[in-house]
């Protein structure tokens, strides 16, 4: 299982509370609908890949003309969300 697929585990609380706030006003197929668009789907999540890449070409090309964001931006996001190699402290990196 994918990392990404694990969301459906982390989720599963969550969906089922938004699932239970709307079950009386849909109907069973739009029940079933509302679940598999809550859901995590390998075929969902590569489609979404291919439709960037059919798009855009690449994904450094989606995050930057549909997104907005730089190599500069997502450097600083890597940074500063992203576990890794421990950065020396700035005195270190002067000598």
């Amino acid at each position: 299982m994918t990392p990404a697929q694990q969301s459906n585990t982390y989720r599963e609380g969550a969906n089922k509370i938004a699932v239970d706030m709307f079950k009386d006003a849909l109907d069973p197929y739009s029940m079933e609908i509302s679940q598999g668009l809550l859901d995590v789907r390998k075929e969902y999540l590569q489609t979404a890949l291919d439709e960037i890449k059919k798009s855009y070409g690449s994904y450094d090309e989606y995050l930057e003309k549909a997104l907005g964001l730089t190599k500069e931006k997502r450097k600083a996001m890597q940074d500063l969300l992203l576990e890794g190699t421990p950065k020396k402290p700035e005195a270190a990196q002067k000598k």
